[in-house]
């Protein structure tokens, strides 16, 4: 049996955040090593990282894109030693772009994976404060019937999710 993580869940481009992908085996490998698929559940993947730095240790070689469509998505690594890990910056591309998430999972004909430690999830983000959270907006009105014979008065209230530091623009 075998385990997968990335380490940290989250990389922000303006830090340059190092990702670890790492694998555990429960046993020494064969000489010739295990192949094992390493693959993200979006095109590209393997794109929002700076492949020109990538650090590697307990594998045969480096990762070979082995993605249908070449277009790195997918790699397969072959690992030699009972732990291993692939070191991988975050690429900063200078363009603003949503967070995104993908999902990193693992596969091999030659070792099995503990259930539940065969995929990670990884965050993408240009800036930690693009993660910043959003306070919900509630609106309430009292009473909520009027007269316009007795000229009734109501009074509009907003409630907010969460503290708030600054004006928050309601439209």
């Amino acid at each position: 049996m075998a385990s997968f993580s990335v380490s940290p869940d989250t990389l922000f481009e303006s830090e340059g955040t190092l990702a670890t992908f790492n694998f555990t085996l429960d046993e020494a490998p064969p000489p010739e090593g295990v192949v094992v698929t390493l693959a993200g559940d979006v095109a590209q993947s393997f794109t929002q990282f700076n492949l020109f730095s990538l650090g590697f240790s307990g594998l045969a070689g480096a990762p070979v894109d082995s993605s249908p469509n070449m277009d790195f998505s997918q790699f397969d690594v072959t690992i030699v030693e009972q732990t291993a890990s692939i070191n991988l910056p975050i690429f900063n591309d200078f363009t603003a772009e949503d967070p995104q998430e993908v999902t990193f999972s693992v596969s091999s004909d030659d070792v099995s994976f503990e259930p539940g430690e065969n995929s990670s999830v990884v965050t993408f983000a240009d800036d930690p404060s693009d993660l910043a959270s959003t306070p919900q907006v509630s609106l309430s009105a009292s009473p909520t019937n009027l007269n316009e014979e007795t000229s009734d008065v109501f009074t509009l209230s907003f409630n907010l999710s969460e503290p708030i530091t600054d004006a928050l623009l309601v439209n």
